[in-house]
């Protein structure tokens, strides 16, 4: 298959998965939820990265950011995030606001949040060396 048709089904995969996203957001009671979008030239490259995929509003009006996954495993590792995800979701986190994954499978949305979507953003090697986990190597 070429790369060509490989890209529109992925963003066509992409597009569904946020579309999820977007739906589980809600039904979870968040308002305002709006799709962060980043700016990108007529060809489709992106100009900078964006803090996450969705931003909404929680109780209180306690500002959420939520960075989207669409994987066909049950599980979310280190690797399926960029440098600039993780530390946005962090550093949100740090500031008081409520940062969430949201895994997005074939069977549904599950919305992840701290201090799970910390264990997962965080490396083994990380986590072992901060004392979070024993080291069974």
């Amino acid at each position: 298959m070429n790369s060509r048709i490989r890209n529109k089904q992925s963003q066509r995969t992409g597009a569904m998965a946020e579309k999820l996203c977007e739906i589980a957001l809600r039904q979870a009671g968040y308002r305002l939820v709006e799709k962060v979008e980043a700016p990108r030239t007529k060809t489709g490259i992106y100009l900078r990265t964006c803090s996450g995929d969705f931003r909404a509003v929680g109780d209180e009006g306690r500002s959420i950011l939520v960075e989207c996954k669409w994987r066909d495993q049950q599980h979310l590792t280190p690797c399926c995030f960029a440098d600039h995800q993780r530390k946005s979701l962090i550093e949100h986190h740090q500031a008081g606001g409520v940062s969430i994954i949201a895994h997005v499978t074939p069977r549904g949305c599950r919305l992840i949040y701290w201090p799970e979507a910390l264990e997962i953003l965080t490396p083994a090697s990380d986590r072992i060396a901060a004392g979070r986990e024993e080291d069974h190597g």
